[in-house]
């Protein structure tokens, strides 16, 4: 579990402002959308927000995107917990809202100390060591056994991106920008075979550079899933 530094802010809708891609990324399927904020709600409740518009506005009909809807469940969530919406949040507490919000697909990412993405597991990676192995081979039968477990989500959730019709898929990503980490939304829209989107709500509404942390998260993403 890892918990985020946050901003104070929520996004309230999203306008159809865009805001600018590195070359790189300029004539591929991805577009940066300006969002607006609302105070009293951290970062990573930002993200599921906009998850939640990208699914309406993609033609699902979740019901959580009317803002005073999505606030009640995770006000009342939170309560229960005895968390702040002003504070940071976990990775836990996003996905186990997202699943009472009724998005379709979402997960947490991260990326690890080469700067491969990898997903955030609300479970413990769990193995049985054979006997008489020294801590450094444990710990790298550990990590090799969590990368495992990453590639086989990724490929469990690009086989069902290919087979639905109507698909979004969001991917909440930690970044770390001038020492404060951070939660960033990116949507994966499918529309038809031939209608694929990606985007980016970041409620900081920061520049992407060819240098930025959420860059490395959108290059494997389209790369995965699109390219």
């Amino acid at each position: 579990m890892i918990k985020i530094i946050s901003m104070l802010l929520v996004v309230s809708s999203v306008g159809a402002e865009q805001l600018s891609l590195p070359q790189s990324l300029a004539s591929k399927p991805i577009v940066h959308l300006k969002v607006r904020q609302l105070d009293n709600w951290s970062c990573g409740y930002n993200a599921l927000y906009n998850a939640c518009l990208a699914e309406q506005r993609a033609g699902l009909n979740n019901s959580s995107s009317i803002l005073s809807h999505f606030e009640l469940l995770c006000s009342s969530y939170l309560r229960s917990k005895r968390a702040n919406p002003q504070e940071a949040s976990s990775n836990t507490t996003l996905t186990d809202l997202a699943d009472k919000l009724k998005l379709e697909n979402l997960c947490c990412l991260y990326l690890d100390k080469h700067n491969t993405v990898e997903p955030f597991f609300d479970t413990p990676t769990s193995i049985t060591f054979k006997y008489g192995l020294s801590q450094r081979e444990k710990d790298q039968l550990m990590e090799k056994t969590k990368k495992q477990r990453g590639v086989t989500l990724f490929k469990e959730l690009k086989q069902k991106f290919i087979a639905q019709k109507l698909c979004c898929m969001h991917f909440i990503c930690n970044v770390q920008e001038d020492s404060i980490k951070h939660w960033v939304l990116v949507s994966l829209v499918k529309k038809s075979p031939s209608d694929v989107m990606l985007y980016i709500c970041d409620n900081m509404n920061r520049k992407i550079t060819e240098r930025s942390q959420i860059k490395k998260y959108i290059d494997y993403l389209y790369n995965f899933f699109i390219g």
